[in-house]
């Protein structure tokens, strides 16, 4: 890690903490929507890099994350959603989502298992969920979910690109057999995900029956973190957070500020070692340009009070503090 004791170093430590604090006071709380296993595996993510991996204040929050995993191996928001997909689709509490599974846990149990904080085997057990999961009805993508989701609805790309990455990820961790098709069919998701970017907007619809508008910055930037580790298109990050005007006027009064700054707390821990879109400020310069816009997301309430909002905010910082320059 260089530069420990840089000033901006300090800041984004800071920052870590800060929300991380703000988030675990929210599980201590009992607030119902800070108990589900994505927040508690953020806090276990974000703990790890301030703490260390078996530090109470990391295992706490990832023995709940496994607590919560499913009997078929996969995990879910633990609570029913209804509405979903223009009220068609009413998903019980048991319900086990593929982001949820992919994403929200297994980006955590990716640097977990090596380091034995969860059992070895995990990651393929989820690996080889994901490998069965059926597919929607375009033959794009794996469905949105394991109960209630009809194969006729389209495939959702930032899904795509969270099962994508996460069997990218995995394969260092199976056999050689099974890594081989892990990465077999992560590559083809990841392309077909690919061919949905438009530069226009610099980035991607949400759904693949769609081509405009954007998808809200939360999950654009979920879409451009896969891309740059699968497949490499090095300015899509930098695209992405500093292009916020792509989303139309309307998206942007109703995702407002916070969801930027949650986008681009995704990205800002990436590698700097890519070139900028052209005419655009050098990434590598990303705390000058980004620190105090998505520190200010301390001062929002429609952060600190939203515990999936605050945990992201946590475990983007922390990114930062582990991978800063």
């Amino acid at each position: 890690m260089a530069a420990p004791y840089t000033a901006t170093y300090r800041a984004w430590l800071n920052l870590a903490q800060a929300a991380y604090d703000i988030t675990d006071a929210l599980v201590t709380s009992g607030d119902v929507n800070a108990q589900g296993p994505q927040v508690r595996s953020l806090l276990a993510s974000t703990a790890a890099t301030l703490f260390g991996w078996m530090d109470p204040r990391t295992t706490t929050h990832l023995d709940a994350v496994m607590a919560a995993q499913h009997a078929d191996g996969g995990w879910g928001t633990d609570q029913v959603w209804n509405g979903a997909w223009g009220g068609t689709v009413n998903y019980p509490a048991s319900t086990t989502y593929l982001i949820t599974t992919a994403e929200h846990v297994g980006a955590t149990l990716i640097n977990a298992e090596p380091v034995g904080a969860v059992p070895a085997g995990t990651c393929q057990t989820v690996g080889d969920l994901i490998m069965t999961w059926p597919l929607c009805g375009d033959g794009k993508g794996a469905r949105y979910s394991l109960a209630n989701d009809p194969s006729t609805n389209p495939t959702v790309w930032n899904v795509s690109a969270a099962a994508a990455l996460f069997l990218r990820r995995a394969r260092y961790l199976v056999d050689a057999t099974r890594a081989q098709t892990y990465l077999t069919k992560a590559n083809g998701w990841i392309a077909t995900h690919d061919g949905a970017y438009s530069s226009p907007l610099a980035g991607w619809p949400y759904q693949a029956n769609l081509t405009t508008p954007r998808q809200d910055s939360g999950h654009n930037a979920m879409s451009a973190e896969a891309t740059f580790w699968i497949g490499q298109h090095a300015q899509r990050p930098a695209e992405h957070t500093l292009n916020d005007q792509n989303i139309t006027a309307s998206q942007r009064s109703s995702f407002g500020e916070a969801d930027w700054i949650i986008g681009a707390v995704r990205l800002v821990g990436l590698p700097n070692t890519y070139a900028p879109t052209s005419g655009q400020p050098a990434w590598n310069t990303r705390p000058d340009l980004h620190f105090a816009r998505i520190a200010a997301g301390l001062e929002r309430s429609d952060i600190t009070t939203k515990a999936s909002y605050v945990a992201q905010l946590a475990a983007g910082a922390a990114r930062v503090v582990a991978t800063y320059p």
